[in-house]
């Protein structure tokens, strides 16, 4: 396990880095329009494992470097590679920043602004404060998942390659569904599979840094009635939200820091958990 790479990028991120600015996967819009323009790829664009094709020659290059390049060039750069790799697999925003800009641009009515930092901008969403606080907070919740659960887990599994697997997916994904729509209606099916392990992790995490019992009783109902919730996202809110039930007579403000902050604890445990199982293989 590549424990120690895995604290130093999580410091690098949240200390040190300014991440959002480097890690926007520009890059990847043309790698895929590429791609999408080869001949043999058109019959395949109405496939649900569409990103499959694009997204798996850059992990075989990652899991390369990973086994042999720089293992074999020894530990110090086969640690600054699996740092790098991690850093920039996190995000590609910073939530905590986020937060900050969304309450700066409702202060200053500023709504295009804040509506986009809370996943609101979509014909006939409302922008009552009310709501665009609820969504801020939802998109909170499903963050802390898929910008930094999703990745640390696959980092433990697999090294680079699996974070770097994680978040290319994630992001391929929404690039086929949103630009293209090459994957509708059927969807893409990679991310999904990927972020079904970190979802549930997420959600145990929301049970043990928040509250339990309404976490639990989520939970339950979610499993009750998945094929009616769907997709994982709705997992995450649903224990996400009973999580916070002891904010419910707080600031909508305070909501959200209380949300920002259930993440944090939520990462906090998962990565003194890998921490913890990092010491015990080293006995």
């Amino acid at each position: 396990m590549h424990f120690p790479a895995l604290l130093t990028a999580l410091f690098i991120d949240r200390v040190l880095w300014n991440g959002p600015k480097y890690r926007n996967f520009r890059w990847l819009r043309g790698y895929l329009a590429w791609w999408l323009r080869l001949p043999f790829i058109k019959p395949a664009r109405t496939s649900s494992w569409l990103s499959l094709i694009p997204v798996l020659p850059l992990v075989l290059v990652v899991g390369w470097l990973q086994a042999s390049l720089f293992h074999a060039t020894g530990p110090v750069l086969e640690f600054a590679f699996a740092t790098a790799v991690l850093l920039f697999s996190l995000g590609p925003g910073d939530s905590g920043r986020d937060v900050e800009q969304y309450v700066e641009a409702l202060g200053s009515g500023d709504i295009e602004t804040a509506e986009n930092l809370a996943g609101a901008s979509m014909p006939g969403a409302t922008t009552a404060p009310d709501a665009l606080d609820n969504r801020m907070r939802d998109r909170l919740l499903i963050s802390v998942c898929t910008r930094y659960i999703g990745p640390l887990v696959w980092f433990a599994v697999f090294g680079p390659a699996g974070a770097a697997a994680y978040r290319l997916a994630q992001q391929t994904g929404l690039l086929l569904d949103e630009r293209y729509h090459v994957a509708k209606p059927n969807g893409d099916r990679l991310f999904p599979l990927l972020n079904w392990a970190p979802a549930r992790l997420t959600a145990a995490g929301f049970a043990i840094a928040g509250n339990f019992d309404a976490v639990a009783a989520a939970w339950k109902q979610y499993s009750q009635n998945e094929e009616a919730f769907g997709q994982d996202d709705e997992l995450l809110l649903a224990t996400g939200q009973a999580a916070l039930e002891s904010s419910a007579g707080e600031s909508q403000v305070e909501r959200i820091e209380d949300a920002l902050a259930l993440g944090w604890r939520s990462l906090t445990l998962w990565a003194s958990i890998l921490g913890l199982a990092f010491l015990l293989s080293l006995l």
